[in-house]
């Protein structure tokens, strides 16, 4: 009998998770976007986008946790207290996502090709080597994300993205490096594209040594950097989401009790797959707020778009004794959760 009930319910859709009576637990970011990047650095018409730019960052960031459904989001602010930094903003936080912009401008990369065409001599008066380096622009950036835990003031997790695009560019354009071979550069490509090249590089070290090591030097226009640019950022905050998605909570609620095949009983959740849920995922019973009493462990067996059927796999001793486990309307919550593909394995 029981085993029919089961499978009737799993025919019907795994039922109603309305009927709980209770939603799951939408939490509330604190988003925190600190612009660290450097502009000295950077070519004319990237400080013109730049702050552009930052408006369309902290868009992306808050799409991300709008896609991924049980967060509310609100601007806070940062303010460094010693070695910590103390947040604020409007209303209340379970959390803080401090977002951390270090870098994202213009360099040069550099790479080994055979040589071709009709390269000038150094300033040596010979080509030894057949290959050439060559340095073509590229856009990087920088981002650091920090999840804070407000109750305790204690960051959680932390990740560091890098991320390099080359620039699409005419490779008929090009310096030849003045050093390396002086007065080999149209006077038209030095007025046009030699000062922004400089300038680059006095403030970016790195690029400068990489650089002078070169032979030629490649020329992107404005233009390209620019949707360059707007690509890469995208593509930064995009790549943390699933990150964000396993290292912050995921709340649903019983919402119905079953009798199990194997045994043990099962519960259904009222939160699928569109919200993460995965089978052989592991979540934490809890008896409703303001009540702080665990209840045991329910770990997913099947998902479908919008519930969940859950094994019990643990219950409180305390319980047990009394005869009493899970209940519907008991919060079920995921603190974290490995990639999708770590889980599988």
């Amino acid at each position: 009998m029981r085993s029919l009930c089961y499978a009737a319910f799993l025919l019907l859709g795994w039922g109603q998770p309305g009927a709980a009576g209770a939603e799951p637990r939408v939490y509330r970011i604190g988003i925190v976007a600190v612009d660290a990047v450097s502009q000295e650095s950077l070519p004319p018409h990237l400080v013109e986008i730049h702050a552009e730019s930052m408006v369309v960052f902290r868009q992306r960031v808050e799409d991300i946790f709008g896609a991924l459904g049980r967060f509310e989001t609100a601007t806070w602010m940062a303010t460094r207290d010693g070695r910590r930094y103390e947040y604020s903003g409007p209303g209340e936080a379970d959390f803080v996502a401090h977002f951390t912009l270090h870098a994202f401008g213009k360099i040069y990369r550099n790479e080994s090709v055979l040589r071709y065409g009709n390269t000038p001599r150094d300033a040596t008066g010979t080509n030894s080597s057949p290959y050439e380096i060559n340095s073509r622009p590229a856009i990087s950036g920088r981002l650091e994300v920090e999840l804070v835990d407000l109750s305790r003031n204690r960051i959680f997790w932390a990740t560091l993205h890098d991320s390099t695009a080359i620039v699409p560019h005419d490779r008929r354009i090009f310096l030849y490096n003045p050093r390396r071979y002086p007065g080999s550069n149209h006077p038209a490509l030095i007025r046009d594209h030699l000062a922004s090249i400089i300038r680059m590089q006095a403030h970016n070290h790195s690029m400068q040594r990489a650089m002078a090591a070169a032979d030629r030097w490649f020329v992107s226009l404005p233009e390209d950097d620019i949707a360059t640019a707007q690509g890469l950022l995208d593509g930064l905050v995009l790549s943390l989401r699933t990150e964000l998605d396993s290292n912050l909570p995921l709340e649903a609620r019983v919402a119905e009790l079953l009798p199990g095949e194997d045994g043990k009983g099962h519960v259904v959740l009222d939160i699928g797959a569109q919200s993460g849920l995965r089978p052989r995922l592991k979540l934490d019973l809890w008896r409703p707020l303001p009540s702080e009493q665990k209840v045991g462990q329910v770990e997913v067996v099947r998902v479908d778009s919008s519930s969940a059927v859950a094994r019990i796999s643990k219950v409180d001793r305390g319980l047990r004794r009394q005869g009493k486990g899970p209940a519907v309307g008991d919060r079920a919550i995921s603190r974290k959760r490995h990639p999708p593909e770590v889980s599988r394995r």
